[in-house]
């Protein structure tokens, strides 16, 4: 038996055991009953539960449902509908689940005895750890992680590790593949597949090459790196916020770098100003061009030489004091900035920005 798994609370089962049948609400208004694969869970809960204590699990054994069962969504997102009520008999056992102390969930460990995927996943992350050391990257991991599987053809072949913070912000931590299915974009299609229908945000931890890939090749977007938090806020929709120049900034570069996605660059210093910190001198040996990139932008390699992952511009935008702009990105002290026609960095301590919108 493979469970799949519906969140109630304790007195709508009470309910559902009097009449012998279990029912939500999303059974009259959408047509089917939403349930849960174990590695889905936690993620379902801290969207739509955070901080409820009454709730329990129902594992349900779908050979024992009379009504009709469809895996619906997109490629690596999808969910299990019952098409009407659920038989209180094909309820197999139901697991105490109350929030943690943060309102947060944590998957109980019964739920992993009943699920296959969770010893397919833990050998996936020792193989992760084992790379670790190639990708610089290290995997978590801590328990209260939410890992959801990747798939490819009806098997297990990665993980990724959304979680949501208190405050509600989902954040990706560590998205892994196996050597054997990388290229085919199961990270992408998997963040996709995870984003679609949230608010379109999301966060990655500075270091975290292979997930700064992944929402990249998925459509998103960078729009502001917080030094504090130590990582960038993405977005997979069209985000700008308004700002006026407090002072005039010149273009100190005529000539910008101009760099695409696999180009190497020979990094030749570093700015260690402290609100700069982060930003490289970069040269092509290719074109000769040389410019300040920011390293969000590349991946160190052996030496000094880097690869750039993104498409990037080194352009300055010239602004005088009062000017209205866009901010379409923020990085390390910069701000890339749209005027009518042009567009380019200009330094944030020049611009006085608008909050609304941000993260």
């Amino acid at each position: 038996m493979r469970p799949i798994f519906h969140i109630t609370s304790h007195t709508e089962w009470l309910t559902a055991q009097n009449q012998g049948f279990y029912t939500a609400p999303s059974l009259a208004r959408q047509g089917f009953i939403h349930l849960s694969t174990g590695p889905q869970v936690c993620v379902v809960a801290d969207f739509i539960f955070l901080g409820r204590t009454d709730l329990i699990l129902l594992a349900v054994d779908s050979s024992r449902i009379q009504s009709r069962l469809i895996f619906e969504g997109e490629t690596q997102n999808v969910f299990p509908h019952i098409y009407g009520p659920i038989e209180v008999s094909a309820v197999v056992e139901t697991i105490p689940f109350p929030c943690e102390l943060d309102g947060t969930f944590k998957l109980p460990e019964r739920v992993k005895d009943l699920c296959p995927y969770y010893k397919k996943l833990k050998e996936l992350l020792v193989q992760a750890d084992q790379e670790a050391t190639l990708s610089g990257y290290v995997y978590p991991s801590d328990d209260t992680r939410k890992r959801i599987p990747i798939w490819f053809q009806n098997q297990i072949v990665g993980f990724a590790t959304p979680r949501q913070d208190p405050d509600k912000v989902w954040r990706m931590g560590a998205i892994y593949v196996t050597p054997e299915y990388r290229g085919k974009g199961l990270a992408r299609e998997a963040i996709r597949g995870f984003m679609n229908g949230l608010s379109g945000r999301a966060f990655t931890e500075d270091g975290n090459l292979p997930t700064r890939r992944a929402f990249f090749s998925a459509g998103f977007r960078p729009h502001r790196y917080d030094r504090q938090a130590g990582g960038t806020w993405w977005s997979n929709y069209s985000y700008s916020r308004k700002a006026v120049a407090t002072q005039d900034s010149k273009i100190y570069y005529e000539t910008p770098i101009r760099l695409a996605p696999q180009d190497r660059v020979i990094i030749t210093r570093s700015d260690d100003t402290p609100e700069w910190l982060g930003w490289h001198w970069c040269e092509h040996p290719q074109s000769g061009a040389a410019g300040w990139v920011s390293e969000f932008y590349f991946e160190r390699l052996a030496g000094n030489e880097a690869l750039i992952l993104f498409p990037y511009d080194a352009s300055e935008l010239a602004v005088t004091t009062g000017q209205m702009v866009s901010v379409l990105n923020e990085d390390r002290g910069w701000a890339w900035c749209s005027a009518g026609e042009k567009s380019g960095w200009v330094p944030t301590k020049h611009l006085k920005i608008s909050d609304s919108g941000a993260p």
